[in-house]
């Protein structure tokens, strides 16, 4: 740029492209949360997010009451337990979107949701598409 202007010739302009998908690795899913329960449980809804797991589980399995467990969360963790499993449904379902050709239900089924209409309006409320939407614009 600055030879640019003392030369007088000009650069040609910077091209910016948005990325279509960044791709976690699992090794960045190792983060010291400063509380081991709640590193195993995180770990645990990550492993079992297909499964439709809920708050409700994560009780049963943990030795933790519903209201410890919340509090955790909030201290360590910035957000819900609930938030936690809802952001672990995302990241399987756009996962899936932009690497498979499965269906829409299929996904949705897949990755814990009750059906595609709740995947819909999930996608919708945090990332402001929906999940056909999604998957057509990363085929540009």
């Amino acid at each position: 740029m600055l030879e640019g202007m003392l030369t007088g010739i000009r650069q040609p302009a910077s091209l910016l492209v948005p990325p279509v998908l960044l791709e976690e690795r699992r090794s960045t899913e190792i983060f010291d949360y400063g509380d081991d329960l709640v590193a195993r449980i995180i770990a645990h809804i990550r492993d079992h997010v297909c499964d439709g797991i809920r708050v409700g589980d994560l009780v049963k399995i943990f030795p933790v009451s519903r209201r410890t467990l919340s509090r955790r969360f909030i201290k360590y963790v910035g957000h819900s337990p609930a938030s936690e499993i809802r952001h672990a449904r995302l990241v399987c379902a756009r996962r899936m979107l932009l690497k498979t050709n499965r269906s829409l239900t299929e996904i949705a089924l897949t990755c814990g949701y009750a059906d595609l209409s709740h995947m819909d309006h999930t996608f919708r409320d945090i990332l402001d598409k929906i999940p056909s939407e999604m998957r057509r614009k990363s085929l540009f």
